[in-house]
């Protein structure tokens, strides 16, 4: 009797470990893939602010962004993005799952209990999927674009109304949430 519960044991155990494994694979992908966006775009905007101006680093925003974001997306195999509840460009608003983790990290981020990710398994379209959102974080060398409305300089909000009439990423204060960084990832 011991020897066919241990026996059920390890193969139920067996049967798990290949979930757990590919979920710890689709994890890391996730959490790789978040970090090189997060890097990749502000490296590039802040080189752009620091050699020609905060001016021209909205322009990168708007022409790079989502072409480097949709790149990282053909090369991992995998669903990337950014979003806020305070969009700037309306191609980055929030689905419903987005909105609700939004919504939560802003209430722990008030709590001043934050976390650094989450990770949810979840079912999108009838495949099993793991759902990972890393918060964005508001830096003081983004106040130039996202900070009160009387610090950004005219120049900037120029281009901002141009490029994107109905913005409401404004009004940030350093260490403010200003988004998420959304990963989907096929298990």
């Amino acid at each position: 009797m011991k020897r066919m519960l241990a026996t059920c044991l390890f193969a139920t155990l067996v049967g798990t470990l290949p979930a757990f494994g590919a979920e710890g694979d689709a994890v890391a992908r996730a959490r790789m893939a978040a970090d090189r966006l997060s890097a990749t775009l502000r490296e590039r905007v802040m080189t752009v602010m620091k050699e020609k101006g905060p001016a021209e680093a909205v322009k990168v925003c708007f022409a790079e962004a989502q072409k480097l974001t949709a790149e990282l997306a053909r090369t991992e195999h995998l669903s990337i993005r950014r979003t806020s509840l305070r969009i700037r460009n309306p191609a980055n608003s929030p689905d419903p799952f987005e909105r609700s983790a939004l919504e939560r990290l802003a209430a722990m981020k008030e709590q001043g209990s934050l976390p650094g990710e989450m990770i949810v398994p979840a079912r999108v379209g009838g495949k099993q999927v793991l759902r990972y959102v890393k918060p964005i974080l508001v830096q003081p060398g983004c106040l130039v674009c996202h900070g009160a409305e009387d610090s950004i300089p005219p120049e900037v909000k120029t281009h901002l109304q141009a490029r994107y009439p109905g913005d409401r990423a404004t009004g940030f204060a350093a260490g403010d949430l200003r988004g998420i960084v959304s990963v989907v990832v096929d298990e």
